[in-house]
């Protein structure tokens, strides 16, 4: 450190121990600075220090450092951890949702919101459909219908669609009556409207012959006639009609034997009522020629006709609406040919429900006196019990023939293909349901002989 030939401080420590002073600086002794490496602070760290930059140009603090929720600090000599004390995991629990497996930046839930949770448990929707409970917390897609519906629900609490259910029909037709001792079908020849409701027709084809006003048939190749008949076929006069069978000579269908009765008597007992029905035709001991079954209760069977005396030995019964004879209007003179016939009264519905019925009937009286109406409803072929009404129709008068119109609705369960028809009976043949066609002076629409509307007020 001392230069031999002048006895002082030699050169190079000279120079060493300047820069340190120079390092230190005059206001730090004892300090070296940051831009010499040092630390600038003389402050002595404890345990789980920090050398934290202060703010100030080339200075640094000795600070701890502080946590908040969710982490702890450990320190020790040369040592300091933190620690997470909070959030461990994420976990969708019965939510339906569940996290992705990330272990950096954002965790993403996947998955589908269940109902207990606040969401649907629906993860896509088609246009139309409708959420609905199907079941205590939980939700269920109701789909679109696929026609013009209401919405409804089942008596287990479900929501349904069901379709508009309706039918509008009329008739361009005059319907006589012809004979007072039958009742007849309205007919419904037009539609107006229709969805899911319809007039259906009864049918016959036959081979017969018509003779002033009796038609004979001899043969039957599909259905069988009824009452009320629209006929025709090559010869047969437009708006030819049945209004009465006379006779049958169709292939029996029963032979009892037969007990009880007398004369004046229109009962009789019988072995079997097996195969019996009303309207059929029976012959035998002490029963008039043309005789019908009225009405079949057990092995008691009622008759069209009083017999002549007691019942004795066996019976034959032969069904109605296939070959015999029939009365028909109007008179005329047709060979042997193909003569079909049909009534359009079947008002057929292709749903269960609950129907409404409403009619209207254009009557009219051409007899000088008042004559009573009645309509009623069947239902596949069997009357409704309670279901009659009757109408007294005004007579003619100045010239004039008396008119009314009939209407009434009426409430009807109905299974899907069950059909209702409208049944009318009047105690004179002078009154029928006349169709009026369109007038003028002022002009005026046509009026149908018959109006009918069926809506289903209620599904089943």
């Amino acid at each position: 450190m001392i230069d031999q030939e002048t006895g002082y401080v030699s050169r190079e420590w000279y120079r060493f121990f300047y820069n340190v002073f120079i390092a230190i600086g005059g206001q730090n002794q004892g300090t070296i600075q940051t831009i010499q490496g040092g630390t600038g602070t003389s402050q002595l760290p404890t345990n789980g220090d920090l050398l934290i930059g202060n703010g100030q140009t080339d200075a640094y603090s000795v600070s701890q450092l502080s946590v908040s929720d969710g982490l702890s600090k450990s320190v020790a000599p040369g040592f300091l951890q933190l620690t997470n004390t909070g959030v461990l995991s994420i976990d969708g629990d019965t939510t339906g949702l569940t996290p992705t497996g990330a272990t950096a930046g954002n965790v993403v839930l996947g998955g589908v919101l269940n109902e207990t949770h606040g969401g649907t448990n629906q993860s896509s929707y088609a246009t139309g459909d409708t959420l609905y409970a199907s079941s205590a917390n939980t939700l269920s897609k109701l789909s679109k219908p696929s026609e013009l519906s209401y919405l409804t629900m089942t008596g287990g609490g479900a929501p349904v669609w069901e379709p508009l259910v309706y039918g509008s029909f009329y008739d361009t037709t005059s319907q006589y009556d012809g004979s007072t001792t039958i009742p007849y079908a309205m007919r419904l020849n037009s539609t107006a409207y229709s969805n899911g409701v319809s007039v259906q027709a009864r049918t016959v084809t036959s081979t017969s012959s018509i003779a002033t006003t009796t038609l004979t048939c001899t043969a039957i190749s599909a259905g069988r006639f009824y009452p009320g008949m629209l006929l025709s076929g090559t010869g047969v006069t437009a708006g030819t009609y049945v209004y009465l069978q006379l006779s049958s000579t169709a292939t029996a269908v029963a032979t009892p034997t037969g007990s009880g009765g007398g004369s004046g008597v229109n009962t009789l007992t019988v072995s079997s009522s097996t195969g019996l029905e009303a309207r059929q035709f029976i012959s035998g001991t002490n029963i008039p020629t043309n005789t019908r079954i009225v009405d079949v209760s057990g092995t008691t069977i009622t008759l069209s006709a009083n017999m002549t005396g007691t019942a004795s030995g066996t019976y034959t019964v032969r069904p109605w609406g296939y070959e015999g004879t029939y009365s028909v209007s109007p008179s005329q003179t047709v060979a042997s040919t193909t003569v079909s016939g049909t009534t359009s009264s079947k008002i057929t519905v292709e749903r269960p429900g609950i129907y409404n019925v409403q009619f209207s009937a254009q009557i009219v009286n051409t007899d000088s006196s008042i004559h009573d109406v009645d309509i009623w409803f069947k239902k596949n072929d069997v009357t409704i019990a309670d279901s009659n009404t009757v109408y007294s129709v005004t007579s003619s008068h100045a010239g004039t023939d008396g008119h009314m119109c009939a209407a009434l609705n009426f409430y009807v369960e109905l299974d899907a293909n069950d059909y209702v028809e409208i049944v009318w009976h009047t105690s004179n043949s002078g009154v029928l349901i006349e169709y009026i066609p369109a007038q003028v002076n002022p002009i005026r629409p046509a009026a149908p002989s018959v109006i009918a509307t069926v809506q289903m007020v209620a599904p089943l």
